[in-house]
């Protein structure tokens, strides 16, 4: 039986950093051509702002590719359901404290006549934790709208166009050690 072991060795060769003069004219990190900020506060301002602020400064060649038109009633609907489910625990968390109250202070009960003192405060206590669980869910559509708007903003001038590729090879080194190599080609 034959067998083989093949140690595998991952070496990087690089080159060292040139300083070449920076002209601030003509360096896209200085002057950032689409603001995140602003998508972002647009965003928090009205949800779903900021993604049609990002849909508009899209190149006009790639609109129909991003539409993010969708992204607005998608917003609109986690949020508005949210918040409609955090105002119906909220009327009945109220709706189970008057009750109790109500039983406490000597009075007959009023809607919940199938339910005893025991049965009322451990309903008021779910309820209560589920309203909880709906403003938390609440505040954190809202954040995550305001987080996409952001995202998307910062990869406007991303460049994913058929010109950039990859490629992973298997390589040796002069003294006979396996690697791979990876090549990447910027095409103009």
């Amino acid at each position: 039986m034959l067998s083989a072991i093949f140690f595998l060795n991952f070496s990087a060769w690089a080159q060292e950093d040139l300083e070449l003069p920076v002209d601030e004219a003509n360096d896209s990190i200085v002057k950032e051509k689409h603001p995140s900020k602003k998508a972002m506060l647009y965003s928090a301002l009205l949800p779903g702002a900021g993604q049609v602020y990002n849909h508009m400064h899209l190149p006009k060649s790639s609109r129909r590719k991003w539409n993010v038109y969708w992204k607005v009633p998608l917003i609109y609907g986690a949020l508005g359901g949210s918040l409609y489910m955090l105002g119906r625990q909220q009327r009945l968390v109220f709706d189970l404290r008057n009750e109790y109250r109500h039983r406490e202070a000597g009075n007959a009960a009023i809607n919940f006549l199938n339910l005893d003192n025991q049965s009322i405060i451990l309903l008021h206590n779910q309820t209560q934790t589920t309203r909880d669980l709906f403003i938390l869910s609440s505040v954190l559509v809202y954040v995550i709208n305001i987080l996409d708007a952001s995202v998307e903003a910062h990869f406007i001038n991303f460049d994913v166009s058929d010109d950039l590729s990859m490629h992973i090879y298997p390589t040796a080194t002069p003294n006979f050690q396996l690697g791979f190599g990876m090549s990447l080609r910027f095409k103009k």
